[in-house]
């Protein structure tokens, strides 16, 4: 039987569960994942970790990502405000 839910699917799914609580581990998010895709369970949790969590990680800090909730102006001092 194959697992219907795809690869950007379970990508989406821990990008969200990181952007909802970036202190998630990454045991949790494989169990979480293995609730909605039980196919999932074959992976071991690096292997998980090398192709969901670690790209969604690098997704959260690409320009594209940050720059909408980054502030656009430093203080004098050199800080954001």
């Amino acid at each position: 039987m194959k697992n219907s839910v795809s690869d950007a699917e379970i990508l989406a799914l821990v990008t969200t569960a990181i952007d909802n609580d970036p202190s998630i581990t990454g045991t949790t998010l494989h169990e979480l994942a293995r609730e909605v895709s039980p196919g999932l369970a074959r992976l071991s949790r690096r292997q998980f970790h090398a192709k969901y969590v670690t790209p969604a990680k690098r997704r959260r800090r690409s320009p594209e990502y940050v720059a909408c909730s980054r502030p656009t102006s430093r203080s004098e001092s050199g800080t954001w405000q």
